[in-house]
């Protein structure tokens, strides 16, 4: 997706919906009744882009993507976005209220599953937004999962994804055994 300063919000979301609605090419123009059944996932400003796309259909729905969220995996991502922070000014101008860019707020039980992941060691974004993320989802009825990861900072948690360093959290094995437990419905021809 684009980036800041070449765009601004919600430029980058609509990116990444566009790229989700292309999914149907790119993987042959499979037929699903019932969409095609998607995963999304990102890290720190990913998660936050992320949880937008799976609380607020309306960037999916503007792409035309045909997909069936499946689930959300956030990893350290900012849900309440503070949008006078320094490291976040410029980005968001264009919103209207504070509500419209953060998922904590558009959460509702329409949506998936949520697993979410942060380190204690977390100090580009602190792991109270993944708990009271969590908070919200449960009192809307959305299940949540949650795993907080002792010591991990900000590049730690995502890097344990990588084969060589994996040793250094359970963060693939976490989100592997998550994703397993999902129900497998509808078929794709």
């Amino acid at each position: 997706y684009r980036l800041y300063p070449e765009v601004t919000f919600p430029d980058f979301v609509d990116d990444v919906a566009d790229a989700i609605a292309a999914l149907d090419n790119v993987l042959g123009h499979h037929r699903c009744p019932d969409g095609l059944p998607v995963v999304i996932t990102g890290h720190s400003a990913g998660a936050h882009t992320a949880a937008l796309l799976a609380t607020d259909p309306q960037y999916l729905r503007r792409s035309g993507a045909a997909v069936n969220l499946q689930a959300l995996v956030g990893l350290a991502g900012p849900y309440d976005l503070p949008l006078e922070h320094p490291n976040v000014k410029g980005k968001f101008d264009r919103v209207s209220s504070d509500r419209e860019a953060n998922p904590i707020a558009l959460a509702s039980a329409e949506m998936p599953p949520v697993m979410l992941l942060h380190g204690t060691g977390d100090n580009a974004v602190s792991p109270k937004h993944t708990d009271q993320f969590a908070a919200r989802l449960r009192a809307v009825g959305v299940p949540v999962t949650v795993y907080s990861y002792d010591g991990a900072n900000h590049v730690s948690l995502v890097g344990a994804l990588a084969t060589p360093a994996r040793f250094l959290h359970p963060v693939h094995r976490d989100i592997a055994s998550f994703l397993g437990r999902l129900p497998s419905e509808g078929t794709c021809r």
